[in-house]
This record gives structure tokens, sequence and C-alpha cells, in this order.
């Protein structure tokens, strides 16, 4: 069965922003070169800059979830580029939690908005977690047997009764 991941608010707003930022200094940067051709002295940075600009919301954009799919022993988190899966028989544990739980969590090396949140995330409580997030809210947390934490956040949460039936089954 597959699950929608929306993005929330905050995250189409960031993302709007961030491709309104990066459209202009793109642009910006192409016209300085396209008018100051005959001076190469500052050619080589601007051309540096679009690329690094095209590199990271590439990235961005072929990484971010879109859904996730619970498809026989599989947990599928999918995206443009690679889908993530995980086999059920390596999760130990899967909970909803409070948005109040996650709500001094930093980001260490991952995206906090483009397209999503997703990457890798601490907080005091849970420690490191790998988030495949699209909003804020609905956080469903689910723990493989070697004590990874992945942070998923679909629309409908009973997503969390499908998980610990096949977890159930897996047991048996």
């Amino acid at each position: 069965m597959e699950y929608k991941a929306s993005l929330d608010r905050i995250a189409k707003t960031i993302t709007v922003l961030i491709t309104i930022l990066f459209s202009a200094i793109s642009f910006w940067n192409s016209w300085l070169m396209y008018t100051s051709f005959d001076t190469v002295k500052h050619f080589g940075g601007n051309i540096i800059a679009v690329i690094l600009i095209l590199i990271i919301y590439a990235g961005c954009y072929l990484f971010r979830p879109i859904s996730y799919v619970i498809e026989k022993n599989w947990l599928i988190i999918k995206r443009p580029l690679k889908d993530y899966q995980l086999d059920i028989d390596k999760i130990k544990n899967a909970s909803l939690l409070s948005d109040e739980s996650m709500k001094w969590t930093a980001r260490t090396f991952g995206v906090g908005g483009l397209f999503g949140y997703y990457g890798k995330f601490r907080n005091q409580t849970f420690g490191g977690m790998t988030w495949y997030a699209t909003q804020r809210k609905n956080y469903l947390v689910i723990e493989t047997i070697n004590n990874r934490k992945i942070v998923l956040t679909p629309d409908d949460t009973d997503m969390l009764k499908e998980i610990e039936k096949l977890i159930k089954k897996s047991i048996h």
C-alpha cells in the first residue's frame, strides 16, 4: 500500500523562496558572464557559482521523499533518483511521536525545508536519526534491529498499524 507524503506549508514556502533565490543568483551570474565576457577576471567564479547552485538544487530534488510504500516484506521510501528499501524483518519497533518530543531537533547533515526534511538529524531524547520527512507532524519513528532510527511523516498515520501487523507477522 502507498502512503502519500505531502509537503507542509513551511517546506512549500522554503522551496519557493530557495527556488527564487537560486534562480536570481543563477540569472545574475549568467548576466555578468554575458555582459563582461571580454574580461575573464570573474568568469570562472560565476560559472562555478551557477554549477554549484544547479548541483545543490538537483540533489535536493532527486533525493526528496515522495511517498512511502509497504509491499510484501519491504518498506520502500520512494524518491525520484533511488528508492530506499528497508526489510520489515529489520524493524524492531515503530511508533508515532508527538510534535513536542521532536521540538528541539537539530539538523546535523541534511535538508531543512527544500522539498522536505531529510538527512541526518539529532535530538537529546532520541540521539541521531535519519529523516525522510515532508512535514513537521505525524512523526513515525522506526527503530531497526541495529538501533538506527528512521523518521517518516506520512499523511495517513494508519501506516503505523500496517507496519505493526507486518512486524508481528515476521516475529511468528
